[in-house]
């Protein structure tokens, strides 16, 4: 089976190159969920072992994320661009060769100034995700209290 996720789905694509070219950093954290998400499914379904692998690796991806353990992030970030750009020569148009790049910059080296901004932005992201949860199980409190409130008086 063909691994050239390009003329499979080559409206999603460009849309995710557009999304990436402010780098990694620059996808707001809600919608990084979204992307990782629908690529993870498109993947998974193509019945290709590589894109296979790919899409377990953006499900760890995931994982690491919302969970806050942002250990692996780093590694998986630059795996999961190793392997795009891997799969990239099956790809004439080239935009796998982009996608693979612009995942594998988005994981700079330890060394490097700019992964401060990278470990600050996946630190944002993991806190907004507590935050987003938190907030729902407040909003879910405040309304169970109020209709038992509301169900005693009448």
């Amino acid at each position: 089976m063909s691994t050239s996720i390009g003329n499979t789905f080559p409206a999603e694509l460009d849309s995710l190159l557009d999304a990436l070219k402010g780098g990694v950093t620059s996808i707001p954290p809600d919608r990084a969920v979204q992307v990782i998400d629908s690529w993870s499914s498109k993947l998974s379904g193509t019945g290709s072992p590589e894109l296979g692998s790919i899409a377990r690796d953006l499900d760890q991806l995931k994982s690491g994320l919302t969970s806050g353990n942002l250990a692996g992030v780093n590694s998986l970030l630059s795996g999961i661009g190793s392997k795009v750009s891997a799969i990239s020569a099956s790809d004439s148009s080239g935009k796998l060769s982009q996608l693979g790049e612009a995942l594998s910059a988005g994981a700079a080296p330890s060394g490097d100034p700019s992964i401060q901004y990278a470990r600050d932005y996946l630190f944002s992201f993991s806190a907004a995700s507590r935050l987003t949860a938190s907030g729902r199980r407040l909003v879910s409190r405040t309304t169970r209290s109020a209709n038992s409130s509301g169900t005693r008086g009448s």
